[in-house]
């Protein structure tokens, strides 16, 4: 089974929208996995422990964005997450990029639209 080809621009340059995130101890990293049924999942995990699971509900298992990029940069992660909560002044949506998904707008106050 081969897992999924990860899509990501330089992780050391995100884009300056996400600047204030970085200074956020929030972030983790993820592998793909597979999952039973052969379909694959992407669950996170401690950047400085990559074989152990993070929780988003345990600020613990949560690390800096200068470890979590090392961490898959020297391959222990397929990617990085960065673990919103509900102290957090910021919204998002992972929205797949598929040809019957609609683009998402965020709005101001935390609502969204699609847009046509």
């Amino acid at each position: 089974m081969t897992k999924p080809v990860t899509h990501q621009d330089d992780l050391a340059k995100l884009p300056r929208a996400l600047a204030p995130l970085l200074d956020r101890k929030q972030w983790c990293i993820w592998r793909w996995t597979p999952k039973p049924d052969g379909t694959w999942q992407k669950p996170p995990f401690i950047a400085t422990h990559p074989d152990r699971h993070a929780n988003t509900r345990d600020p613990g298992t949560w690390v800096d964005y200068t470890t979590v990029l090392a961490a898959v940069q020297t391959g222990h992660g397929d990617g990085i997450s960065y673990v919103l909560t509900a102290e957090d002044p910021f919204a998002a949506i992972d929205a797949p990029l598929h040809p019957r998904i609609l683009p998402v707008k965020i709005m101001g106050s935390g609502t969204c639209a699609g847009e046509r």
